[in-house]
């Protein structure tokens, strides 16, 4: 019976808007992040040593067990499918009926090229944009911000952007990332235009200018935080992986400090023109427009192995289990294995087969795209079989997956969508100019940068959906009901 008044005590003082059972507290770390995360569910407040059930919105998730002092702390998995937006988790003591309640916020970074520091091109917590879905997609909005070569970057509410364009239009641009609004436009001293993406982590945004200059700003602000001059020219942009920033310009690979300080930088054979580096395991991973991929010591620089590819490469290396893969643009792509550099395969769809998009790798599948014959290529990943190979509209094309679609943008400022699994084409969405870096998806949104000065977004429905409308109503605590069948966690 007390369980159900303070239920109904509970129902009551939230309609008034009373903070609920404010001697019971639940909260979260994080509070926010991506679908199948792990998040600690920490409370106080409860009876000694009772069972407290543990709800993810409606469904009772895990069954703790407080401590001598009422508290408990456990872990819980944010469901795979939850979808975008508020998400609540509510606690609820068996024998005191004592209840608290915390809400998480269901968001999916792409904080710098490549999706993550693998470089992989694959968004693997996307789960709203899929085979089915992505037919429905039509334009959201469309934001002026002076861009050309970047993706765009993606944390929480923002969406950034570099730009390189030239004039009064070049800098850094912070957008709304639902609506488009500009939230803040950042320009340098010299006015510098940005040949890549930015990288954003720690409340910084970290992007290499045109003459080899890093620079950070503060990612809510835009204001200016430091500048370390580089070699000259910079085309790449900055990967972040513990606390360090790991860039290439000019011919050499640096590693910067927060504060932008250099760790260490060494030197390759030729201009660096990758789109971004791969760093995994203590380990840094680049390629150069001298032919070879390099494997460098992520403390120290220091070169681990070098594989020559025949040709020139432009593009930026993936990593996958173990698997180095690489594209030359007139020698196909390869396979290498990390640790050592060894050969493991090669596949070149012969004469006319030109790669100068970075590879992507997802699901057991290496995917890469043809300037030249405009064809996009999927390829066993462990042994480099052929799979399937579709028709893109142009050429310079660049590719993204998310959740079993295949994104490639073209400078006929098409983005066109496949199925992941066969190549079937899906849809075609147009911008208002080329389109030469990889789009973006994540949150259930297609970001494009076109040529033309905009960025453009895409929502199943379009503008007149109601598809970002992701707030949701807590439950009441007195509607949930406890499974009887969970084994208490302790």
């Amino acid at each position: 019976m007390r369980y159900f008044l303070k239920g109904a005590l509970v129902a009551l003082l939230a309609a008034l808007g009373t903070p609920v059972l404010a001697q019971t507290l639940v909260t979260l770390t994080p509070a926010t992040g991506h679908p199948n995360l792990p998040v600690t569910v920490s409370g106080s407040g409860f009876a000694d040593s009772e069972a407290v059930d543990i709800y993810i919105d409606t469904v009772d998730s895990l069954l703790a067990v407080s401590g001598a002092t009422g508290s408990i702390k456990v872990s819980i998995t944010m469901p795979a499918a939850a979808q975008p937006g508020l998400h609540y988790v509510t606690a609820i003591g068996r024998r005191s009926g004592d209840a608290a309640q915390a809400a998480f916020t269901v968001s999916t970074n792409w904080s710098e090229d490549g999706f993550g520091a693998a470089h992989l091109l694959w968004n693997q917590y996307e789960n709203t944009l899929s085979p089915s879905v992505v037919p429905a997609l039509e334009l959201l909005w469309s934001a002026p911000e002076s861009s050309l070569h970047g993706s765009p970057i993606v944390i929480g509410d923002k969406v950034y952007i570099a730009s390189n364009t030239g004039g009064s239009g070049n800098g850094l641009y912070a957008l709304n990332a639902t609506t488009g609004a500009l939230i803040w436009h950042q320009t340098t001293a010299a006015g510098e235009a940005f040949n890549a993406s930015a990288a954003v982590a720690g409340g910084a945004v970290y992007v290499v200018g045109s003459t080899g200059i890093a620079y950070a700003f503060n990612a809510a602000k835009g204001t200016f935080m430091w500048s370390q001059q580089l070699a000259s020219p910079g085309y790449s942009g900055p990967v972040v992986v513990d606390g360090v920033i790991y860039v290439a310009s000019g011919i050499s690979i640096y590693a910067l400090s927060t504060t932008g300080s250099i760790m260490w930088s060494t030197a390759t054979g030729a201009q660096i023109r990758a789109d971004s580096l791969a760093v995994v395991n203590g380990r840094v991973f680049a390629a150069s427009t001298d032919g070879y991929v390099y494997a460098l010591n992520a403390s120290t620089g220091a070169v681990i192995w070098t594989y020559f590819l025949q040709a020139a490469i432009y593009t930026t290396p993936a990593v996958a289990n173990g698997i180095v893969y690489a594209a030359a643009v007139n020698g196909g792509i390869y396979a290498l294995r990390a640790a050592n550099g060894a050969y493991l395969w090669n596949a070149n769809p012969g004469e006319g087969t030109e790669f100068d998009s970075s590879p992507a790798v997802a699901g057991g599948v290496v995917y890469i795209s043809s300037t030249e014959s405009n064809e996009l290529y999927a390829f066993n990943a462990a042994t480099g079989t052929s799979l399937w190979m579709a028709t893109i509209p142009g050429g310079e094309s660049q590719i993204s997956i998310a959740n079993g679609v295949v994104y490639a943008g073209d400078d006929t400022g098409n983005v066109t969508a496949f199925d992941a699994e066969n190549g079937q084409y899906l849809l075609a969405v147009a911008t208002g100019g080329s389109v030469y870096a990889a789009p973006v998806v994540t949150n259930g949104l297609l970001y494009v940068d076109s040529s033309d000065g905009n960025l453009y977004a895409f929502a199943p429905g379009g503008a007149g959906a109601d598809s970002l409308r992701r707030s949701s109503t807590p439950p009441s605590p007195s509607s949930l009901h406890p499974d009887m069948r969970l084994v208490p966690v302790r």
